[in-house]
């Protein structure tokens, strides 16, 4: 198992490479129910995957998966499920949805593309890697997810419990202005982005 990285596989119809490119560039968007946080286990499959074997351990889970594109999310653990030591968390957990309301009927909520490590495209037999792939994203004005506040609440972290819950009930507009306004996560994506020897992708997701 890989220790480093969290996998996740989630299935959909792509009908053309305009769809395809569409998810690389703005990111995986799911319909939401009214204000419940977004749940990552209940959209998509967790999946264990050796370093180095993703495109391969994806084709053969495949047929488990409904539509005929299989997209591979890649998220480190540290933003799911940061170390603790001691009682105290060691690392920063990153909210990972963009919640967005197009009408009070139409909620949803977007995984930033950078996650998205690449597809395996059924009818063609071929696996697709995400070229603004990237382990370190701006979650500014993002929410956490359910499985996040759950390992909050799991391990006695009740001051990360608290800040998701106010998270929660702000608006990603709101959530910006603070964010920015506090520089809220410039510290901790100045670790990240030197931890996987990478830059802080220069696309700001909106």
């Amino acid at each position: 198992m890989n220790k480093e990285y969290m996998y996740f596989l989630y299935g959909t119809t792509i009908m053309n490479d305009e769809e395809l490119a569409e998810i690389f560039t703005e990111g995986i968007v799911s319909q939401r129910v009214d204000d419940q946080l977004d749940n990552i286990n209940s959209i998509m499959k967790r999946i264990d995957i050796p370093a180095g074997d993703i495109s391969y351990r994806t084709k053969a889970t495949s047929q488990d998966i409904n539509g005929n594109a299989v997209f591979v999310i890649m998220i480190p653990r540290y933003y799911l499920e940061p170390r603790i030591i001691n009682g105290k968390m060691i690392q920063v957990p990153l909210p990972i949805w963009k919640r967005i309301e197009t009408s009070s009927e139409n909620k949803v909520s977007i995984l930033p593309p950078e996650l998205i490590y690449g597809v395996y495209l059924k009818t063609e037999d071929e696996f697709k890697v995400n070229p603004n792939r990237s382990p370190v994203f701006d979650p500014t004005g993002m929410q956490y997810d359910e499985s996040q506040v759950k390992y909050f609440q799991d391990n006695g972290q009740v001051y990360w419990q608290m800040f998701a819950d106010e998270r929660r009930h702000r608006t990603f507009d709101e959530l910006v202005k603070r964010d920015e306004k506090l520089h809220r996560w410039n510290y901790a994506l100045e670790i990240y982005s030197g931890h996987f020897v990478g830059s802080l992708s220069k696309k700001k997701v909106v």
